[in-house]
């Protein structure tokens, strides 16, 4: 629920897309179960993609906060992390990206989290 009160457009153009999506695809089907079956498994893929993306913009915008907190330079922090230039960017907007896998955001959030901030 807490995503899709962060997100409520993105949930509803999903459902809208997926709704679309399965009606095209079931037009010609005369099978009523498969078009269920079908409806079901595309609306909770869609579900899923959806979670996912919102948990990462969330676990993102924690380390972005972790960063500022902590007032590390760039350099310190791939000292830190152990990731270089490639995995760690900076957006348009100023906020720290990490393009790594979820659980290692995860643990570098933990980390991040024990670290007292620098002079």
């Amino acid at each position: 629920m807490r995503h899709i009160k962060r997100r409520p457009k993105q949930f509803i153009i999903m459902l809208i897309l997926s709704a679309i999506y399965i009606m095209v695809n079931v037009m010609g089907n005369d099978s009523v179960w498969w078009s269920i079956a079908y409806g079901v498994l595309i609306v909770s893929t869609m579900t899923t993609l959806f979670i996912t993306m919102s948990d990462e913009e969330e676990i993102n915008e924690q380390l972005d906060h972790e960063v500022k907190r902590l007032n590390m330079p760039r350099e310190r922090l791939y000292h830190v992390t152990g990731y270089n230039r490639y995995e760690v960017s900076k957006s348009e907007n100023g906020q720290i990206i990490f393009w790594i896998p979820m659980h290692k955001k995860k643990a570098l959030l933990k980390k991040l989290k024990g670290m007292a901030p620098e002079q």
